[in-house]
């Protein structure tokens, strides 16, 4: 697993995942892991999304 973040404008970030294992695995394992494997991410780094910009919009003591 790699997370790369990387400053794109003030006050924003792009995460990057890559995820490399996928490239050992047979043509079944990966046919059957694929697919739940990227929803999964999709759905975690929407809930990153959404946190970090509840957070940006909190007021700053």
């Amino acid at each position: 697993m790699e997370f790369r973040l990387t400053d794109v404008d003030p006050g924003t970030v792009r995460v990057s995942v890559v995820e490399s294992g996928f490239a050992q695995m047979d043509p079944d394992q990966h046919r059957r892991n694929y697919g739940d494997n990227v929803s999964g991410w999709t759905e975690e780094l929407g809930l990153l999304r959404q946190r970090s910009e509840r957070e940006s919009d909190a007021p700053r003591p």
